[in-house]
């Protein structure tokens, strides 16, 4: 049984049908796969499993190990890890602060990704 798009005669006209038929579902899962990729960052902060950031301090003076972010690392991050930022002009500094750390199972500090910047205004 033939398909209703396509003839078994081989013609310019059929190929071209096929030609767009196969075009037009690439585009279709190419879409699907793009909204896909915009619409999961907010999905995963809905149910708790994306990044963000919170309101406070967290300490990381005694972190083994320190990693200054740029900001396109740090918006990066943030889609997948939470941060928690104060605002460090009040205490003489020059904006935002935000921090996260990585512990050991007995809590002690073992990484701090620190990303000072955003100027407060």
């Amino acid at each position: 049984m033939t398909e209703p798009w396509i003839s078994d005669e081989p013609s310019l006209t059929n190929y071209l049908k096929l030609g767009l038929f196969v075009v037009g579902i690439l585009l279709v899962v190419g879409i699907g796969i793009g909204i896909g990729v915009a619409i999961t960052p907010p999905l995963l902060n809905l149910i708790g499993l994306g990044g963000g950031e919170e309101n406070g301090m967290v300490r990381f003076d005694d972190c083994r190990d320190t990693v200054m972010l740029s900001q396109a690392e740090y918006r990066s991050q943030l889609r997948f890890h939470h941060f928690t930022c104060y605002d460090s002009s009040s205490a003489g500094g020059t904006g935002k602060v935000c921090a996260r750390v990585e512990t050991t199972p007995d809590a002690k500090c073992l990484k701090a990704y620190i990303f000072n910047g955003f100027p407060t205004s």
